[in-house]
This record gives C-alpha cells, structure tokens and sequence, in this order.
C-alpha cells in the first residue's frame, strides 16, 4: 500500500490470548477485518456478506484489534516526530505544529537544512491564495525560503528589520522576495535594521518613505550620496567627509573612495571633491556609485561620513546624509547627525548585492569615533 498509514491483517497471533479463537473463528475475522480495514467496505455491508448484525461485526473488529489480528502502524517520514507534535499542539492550543528531528550527522547544528525543507512544505500546504503571508528573522526562515518551490498567490510581508548577521547575501529580506517570488505576489521588505543604537535613530529611519518601496523590489541601478553642512559660524572650520568602502564576499576590504581618491573600481564610484568647510548650497560632497559597473569581485558597500576636522556631530549646524536613488531622485534614506550622537563617524547605510545579481540597501545608524575612513573600513566591514 501506498498509504501513511499501513494495516497488517494477519491470520496468525503473536498474544497467547488470540489462541482461544477457533480456526473458523480467525479465518472469519480475518476476512471482516480485510473488508473493512482494507477494501473500506461499511460494518452494514460486511454483516450483509456474512449473514450477520453489523453489532457482531463491531465486535469481532474490536476483538481483532485487542488479540492482535489486525496491527494498525501509522507511519510518517522519519524526519517528523508525530508525537511530539501532536503533544506540542495540545499544549499551546495550536492548530498545527510539526516537530522535525535532527540527521544523527547534523545535531550539533542549529539550523539543520532539513527543517527547512519541511517548513517549505508545510508552508506550502497551508497558505492560501489571497493569504498575507508573514516573515520574521531566523536562519531556519531563511533556509525554507530557498527551499520554496510552490506557494499559493499571496503577498509577502516582512515582520522584523533586518538582522543579518552571518547570513549575508541570504537575508530576511530575500527570503521575502524568494516568496514572492515563488507565490507570484507582492512583496514588502522593510530596509532598515532589526535594532538601532537609540531612540532618535529610530525615529529618524521611521520618517523615511524610501525605506518601504513600492512593489518591494527596487531595482537599484545607480545611487547617489549626499552630504551636506553648515560654514563654522566662528572658530575653526568644519570639515566633513563622505566616504564609499568596497568589500569582497568575505567582507575583505577592496578599496575606498574619499577625498584622497576620488575614483575607485574603474570609475564606477566617483566623488565630487573635498569640500573643507562647507560652503555652497545644497549637498556640499557627493558620491555617485553606477552599480551595473562595478566589478564582480565587489558584493557589498558601505557609506560612511566623519568629521575630520574633529568637531561632534552635534556641533555641526544643519549637518545631514543621505541616500538616493541616482534614477529617479527619490531618497531613499536621511540622518539628521546634528541632532544625532556626539561622534565624528556614522555608518549611514549599505548595499549588499544578492544572488539574483539586485543590490539590497539597509539603513544603519551606527555611530563610532573616528576621525578617517581608515578608521571605518573594521567598523563597516562588522556591518555588513
């Protein structure tokens, strides 16, 4: 049989007690407990057959189940632990709960890839179309999402900020769009970081419209940094400078561009010039990075601003970042740092490219002491 769930009838008992039956009397069960168990004829149909009151088939089925005549085995893959789970629903009163056991090569693991490819399954089996589905954070998540090869049309939403350390190119954000992609519905992302460093920081990323594109799938093809501030109105100049850092998959380092270069990766990312004090009308440095240009050995960016002339943020009038997408002007993400932390240096955002060869931005809102970009390039390289 081709079934979760095998009957065995047998005409011979392994309990002492199913001796006390006759041949007559086994043979008989045997052929009742066939009808019923495996040709899914009624208890009124066997007692038709056999000339007798559906009460005595009752009971002879009873009987053949308690001296072992008949031996029902409920089998499910080997991965799934039925028990448990149906003790874990009960439990918590929930309607589904599935306890997936580990490979004996895999217990060390804490994300063992199988888990994931149930919860696919399960995933599959129990969304709607029409549904809205809901991702958290979670290498498990993370894990069903690749493994995700049908799902109703639904739309895909994202729960959490991002928190993706150690998963890199496969993020939470990703394995919404895996999602959607396989559903062939919506997707919305959340660009913005699970924690921040403080409450202004938040705030500051909640006015942010760019963090929650339309469609969830912004298809970055140039971005534009922006850094703008006032003239010292005594005292010492302020000099601010924005900077672009490029890694390899590794996070390994392969160049920056700043004030001292101001053209890395063959041209691909390109600054505007040092501006020393900030005088001028709007943006007073920018960095315009082309994405289809760069090179295949870089896979994440980080953009970075300090305070080289050594002045905090906070002592610095009208001081901003940002972000924007260089097609289309929209801006994507904005920190007001004279209202932010006492630091000379912030991780304002970073790209991260996946593998659908799309680029990821996140908001970051780190804020650290350094001066250079130099002293950024470990900070930054952590963020990633």
């Amino acid at each position: 049989m081709n079934s979760s769930e095998e009957i065995a009838v047998s005409g011979m008992s392994a309990g002492r007690s199913a001796m006390r039956m006759g041949p007559a009397e086994l043979v008989q069960a045997a052929a009742m407990a066939r009808r019923f168990y495996l040709e899914g004829k009624s208890k009124i149909q066997i007692a038709e057959e056999f000339g007798v009151s559906r009460f005595k088939v009752a009971r002879v089925l009873e009987t053949a189940l308690e001296r072992d005549l008949v031996r029902i085995e409920i089998r499910v893959p080997a991965e799934l632990d039925a028990e448990r789970s149906d003790a874990l629903r009960a439990r918590y009163g929930l309607r589904h709960a599935v306890v997936v056991e580990s490979p004996a090569d895999a217990e060390e693991s804490p994300d063992p890839e199988n888990l994931g490819e149930v919860a696919a399954d399960l995933l599959a089996e129990l969304v709607n179309e029409g549904d809205v589905l809901g991702l958290a954070w979670g290498r498990s998540t993370i894990h069903m999402a690749a493994e995700l090869s049908r799902l109703p049309p639904c739309t895909v939403v994202q729960l959490t900020g991002v928190y993706d350390a150690g998963t890199a190119e496969r993020g939470s954000v990703e394995a919404v769009r895996r999602a959607a992609q396989v559903s062939g519905g919506d997707a919305h992302p959340i660009y913005a970081p699970m924690l921040l460093p403080d409450a202004a920081t938040a705030a500051a990323l909640r006015n942010q419209t760019g963090l929650a594109r339309k469609g969830g799938r912004p298809l970055l093809s140039q971005v534009k940094m922006g850094l703008g501030w006032e003239p010292a109105f005594r005292g010492k100049d302020i000099d601010l400078d924005a900077s672009v850092i490029a890694y390899g998959p590794q996070r390994n380092h392969i160049d920056s561009c700043y004030f001292g270069k101001l053209s890395i990766v063959n041209g691909a990312i390109k600054h505007s010039g040092d501006n020393l004090t900030g005088e001028g009308g709007g943006d007073d440095e920018v960095i315009v990075v082309d994405l289809g240009r760069l090179p295949q050995e870089v896979t994440g960016l980080v953009f970075t601003v300090n305070s080289f002339s050594g002045q905090k943020f906070t002592e610095v009038a009208k001081a901003y970042c940002r972000l924007l997408d260089a097609a289309t002007g929209e801006e994507l993400v904005r920190f007001d740092l004279t209202n932010a932390e006492a630091q000379t240096g912030v991780i304002m955002a970073k790209l991260i490219k996946q593998f659908s060869g799309e680029w990821e931005m996140t908001a970051v809102g780190d804020f650290v002491k350094s001066r250079t970009v130099r002293g950024m390039v470990k900070p930054a390289a952590a963020a990633l």
